[in-house]
């Protein structure tokens, strides 16, 4: 996850992500990484569209906010897996923890103005 501030609430699994471990990605890393305020910005893929992920969010002060289909240019997110996509590829890791340790350089790597530029991209206020 992405706030304006930087990086937060990141978590690697092996396989895909589905409806059970988004949950379990909200309940133990991204709602207790936010705070009372805080706004969280999901497209609508059906596995963000669980009710119950919102009452997890909600509980935390925190409130969600769906964007129109087919919209991923208001999504920072978005540029971000774009980013960290390009680097992997000029790593060509080999193996799992070549794989993680490169997830870990390209996050250390970006600033605080890198990740407000990626907001500013999507025409969100800094």
């Amino acid at each position: 996850a992405l706030s304006s501030e930087g990086i937060l609430g990141t978590m690697t699994l092996n396989g895909s992500m589905n409806t059970q471990s988004f949950l379990t990605y909200i309940k133990q890393v991204l709602a207790p990484s936010l705070w009372p305020g805080a706004m969280v910005i999901m497209d609508n893929l059906p596995t963000h569209k669980s009710q119950k992920i919102v009452e997890i969010l909600s509980t935390v002060g925190a409130s969600v906010f769906f964007l129109p289909p087919y919209s991923p240019d208001f999504n920072p997110i978005e540029k971000f897996w774009f980013i960290l996509k390009e680097y992997l590829r000029s790593l060509v890791p080999m193996t799992r923890d070549e794989l993680e340790q490169g997830l870990v350089e390209c996050c250390d790597s970006l600033t605080k103005e890198d990740i407000k530029k990626l907001f500013s991209y999507c025409c969100y206020c800094n």
